[in-house]
């Protein structure tokens, strides 16, 4: 049996004072594809908007909704008990008893960036988004920046839902959920890998769904479309390179009658890491390392003619930049930098996703 798992993102959005979820629309589904992973793992993409709480207005009641799967590479989204001691002094060496109740949902998924599916992410992982119309109804321009501020007073970040069947009875569901961090990787003769670190309150059985995926396009991105440039002159010699979001979020316990938490908040800022792997043929990058210059970093990926993806960090400088000789091969440096808040624009990241989904 393939160790194949197809991972879903649900969002839930509760409408005030109703507490129920507005129904998603489901993808066009694919007979032959089902009927091929009908018995191996998978989980579904559900959307749903429930209503923003405003901080200065009120609450916004729109109901953008959208629905796929995804076919995850790995994860380990799992729970764990939190355990505290119930007897100590107990007059034997062996170890007293335990209990445990606070339940804590937690875990990755690793999947590889296909242009329609990977908006839920960077949809929840970035926090903001507003889409264009490029053409007529077939072709759609998402720009998602991070979000200035909580979602609301229970999630840091936009909520959603993961199901996930692992090819055992039962699929899991792991409700109100936030991604708390994304990372995009790209190598040499590899597709984009994206990895999703997710929290969720609260986990269930279900029964399993029948995936229905997004036929186009049917290739990931890739790295021979990838184009890099840094300070606004394009490069070739980056063999690898790495953006990561982190927004330092953490399940908040609380004395709610309830074995799991109450709320994901933030334990810190909003960060963004770049990281790669540059072939050192010129000293450009290492003084820019050492006068620690500002620069601009883009890199483009495209499928086809329809679909493409802009990472824009305005902002970058080097932290980390070692050509070092390890020996008589040719010298690679391994760098880290930090993505800045850039005033003018109003972000520190901007990403462009271009395909042909309407909305998420």
């Amino acid at each position: 049996m393939s160790e194949l798992i197809e991972v879903v993102a649900l969002v839930e959005r509760m409408i005030p004072n109703v507490g129920a979820l507005i129904p998603g629309e489901t993808m066009a589904l694919d007979p032959d594809l089902a009927a091929q992973l009908s018995d191996q793992g998978i989980v579904e993409i559900k959307k749903t908007s429930p209503a923003r709480k405003s901080k200065t207005g009120p609450a916004d009641t729109s109901t953008d909704s959208a629905s796929g799967y995804v076919e995850a590479m790995s994860e380990n989204l799992s729970t764990t008990l939190d355990r505290f001691e119930t007897r100590n002094i107990i007059g034997r060496l062996s170890e007293g008893d335990d209990s445990a109740f606070l339940e804590r949902n937690q875990g990755q998924i690793m999947f590889n960036g296909f242009a329609n599916p990977l908006g839920f992410f960077l949809n929840h992982g970035c926090g903001s988004r507003s889409t264009t119309d490029v053409l007529s109804g077939f072709i759609y321009q998402h720009v998602f920046t991070m979000s200035p501020d909580d979602w609301d007073s229970s999630f840091a970040m936009r909520p959603l839902t993961f199901e996930m069947f692992r090819d055992v009875t039962s699929a899991q569901r792991y409700s109100g959920a936030n991604i708390g961090g994304l990372t995009l990787a790209l190598a040499p003769n590899q597709g984009l890998q994206v990895t999703a670190s997710v929290i969720a309150k609260a986990v269930s059985q279900l029964a399993k769904t029948t995936p229905s995926y997004s036929n186009s396009p049917t290739q990931p991105f890739t790295f021979e479309t990838a184009s890099i440039s840094i300070g606004g002159t394009a490069t070739a010699l980056i063999e690898g390179f790495t953006s990561n979001i982190n927004h330092s979020l953490e399940g908040i316990p609380s004395l709610n009658n309830s074995t799991t938490i109450r709320a994901i908040r933030r334990s810190g800022v909003q960060t963004i890491r770049l990281s790669g792997n540059l072939a050192f043929e010129n000293i450009t990058e290492m003084e820019a390392f050492r006068n620690q210059t500002e620069q601009r970093f883009v890199m483009s990926l495209t499928r086809g003619a329809s679909y493409q993806l802009i990472q824009d960090f305005p902002r970058v400088v080097y932290t980390t930049f070692a050509p070092v000789m390890a020996g008589r091969d040719r010298i690679v440096v391994g760098f880290e930098g930090i993505a800045r808040y850039h005033t003018g624009s109003g972000n520190a990241m901007k990403i462009t996703l271009t395909n042909n989904q309407s909305g998420y």
